[in-house]
């Protein structure tokens, strides 16, 4: 492990080096984080408990909307082989953490080492549909996850090395990251990641830059910008965001300030006011400077395994919150220029709610015509798509205000 400056072994010196980690990232104007041990999730418990505590100058206790947003993760070694980042939801339970590590055959330090456990490639997890589906056969992980690739220019970890083109095309990944950079790639890596490689299946996926943070003094924290745009910080919102890189995605700031909180609107040159820019100004990927582990006594019923369409499909109809945020982000995707996106989100958008068949009785079109709009292929004419949004926007009690900055 090439960790430089003093570790941590006792429960108060990590929560001390958790808040000076808090207090680094306010300085380098992070406003989120996704802390992703190799193999390992023991730092994330007091990184969560250190931004929970942060108070403002006046020793006041933030409010939850402007505290460091802290998303889990693990960082894994596959037998693809490359590597991947795991990240769950900012939310996801402290207490499920080490389910996630058992979930993966993953052979944790004991709770007396001062550094992470050697580290073994999953050699059962030997491509990342595998990966998926190990992980979605837990009822507590379903649909609160998301798995980035290396997608690096070099090296032996990165998935575009020469022969890994149909482990990049079967893959169930909308992005990947990488370390450093994003200005790394050539011409021909750069063809890959955005679609223009039919050896790749035309595939374009999101790139997110990273950088490790292996230095007691924080110095690498933040030097390389990711700037995300979502409503809620879940994997979700990271999924969807993929899936729209180049209107919810941004390798430098589209014109918010760096340390502007997560409960600020935000409205940026060429882009419509409907959601927030957020800062996550590295994956920061650490390196474990102490020993300890999370315990939890619980164990949560697993239940029956569900495509993952299926699920989203039923937290549509269950959750009204997500239902208009997935509406809202269909109609800002096609606002954006990005119809395939905006497309495909109002298709699930209109199977899980109000159907086909009603919606060919209230616009009067037959169904098979509003299936090929809303398909693939579809071309829709503005007429019939705004027509259509109507009638969405009705049905869901909404509507949408659009404003405009002009640019600068």
């Amino acid at each position: 492990m090439n960790w430089q400056g003093a570790g941590a072994t006792t429960d108060d010196e990590r929560r001390q080096y958790a808040q000076e980690f808090v207090a680094a990232c306010r300085a380098s104007g992070l406003t989120a984080v996704a802390i992703s041990d190799h193999h390992d999730v023991a730092f994330f418990k007091f990184i969560k408990e250190a931004a929970e505590k942060e108070t403002d100058e006046l020793g006041r206790p933030l409010a939850a909307e402007d505290r460091l947003t802290v998303f889990p993760g693990m960082e894994l070694t596959l037998a693809v082989p490359c590597q991947a980042l795991l990240i769950l939801d900012a939310d996801f339970p402290v207490d499920f953490l080490p389910q996630v590590v058992q979930a993966l055959s993953v052979t944790p330090a004991a709770d007396g080492d001062a550094k992470h456990a050697p580290i073994q490639r999953l050699d059962h997890i030997k491509t990342l549909q595998d990966l998926y589906n190990e992980l979605n056969k837990r009822e507590f992980l379903r649909d609160r996850f998301i798995v980035l690739p290396h997608v690096g220019e070099s090296g032996t970890s990165t998935l575009l090395r020469s022969g890994f083109g149909p482990q990049y095309k079967t893959m169930p990944c909308v992005g990947g990251f990488v370390d450093g950079s994003v200005t790394q790639h050539g011409q021909g890596n750069r063809d890959i990641l955005n679609g223009k490689n039919k050896d790749y299946a035309n595939k374009a996926i999101a790139v997110f830059q990273t950088s490790d943070n292996r230095q007691r003094d924080f110095a690498d924290l933040g030097n390389h910008t990711t700037w995300v745009k979502w409503a809620r910080p879940t994997a979700e919102a990271l999924r969807q965001a993929c899936l729209a890189r180049f209107s919810r995605i941004a390798t430098q700031s589209r014109g918010c300030p760096q340390s502007s909180s997560r409960g600020s609107r935000c409205r940026t040159a060429g882009f419509w006011d409907l959601s927030f820019w957020i800062s996550i100004r590295s994956t920061t990927r650490h390196r474990r400077p102490w020993h300890g582990k999370v315990h939890a006594p619980r164990v949560y019923p697993l239940g029956p395994l569900r495509p993952a369409k299926e699920t989203v499909q039923a937290r549509i109809k269950q959750d009204r919150k997500y239902r208009k945020e997935l509406l809202r982000e269909g109609v800002e995707s096609l606002l954006a220029g990005d119809l395939d996106t905006g497309k495909a989100i109002l298709h699930d958008y209109i199977n899980a709610t109000i159907g086909f068949e009603e919606l060919s009785r209230v616009t009067k079109r037959p169904t098979k015509s509003l299936m090929r709009m809303f398909g693939p292929a579809g071309n829709p004419q503005a007429r019939n798509l705004f027509e259509v949004i109507g009638h969405l926007q009705r049905a869901e009690g909404l509507q949408f205000e659009l404003s405009l900055k002009a640019a600068s």
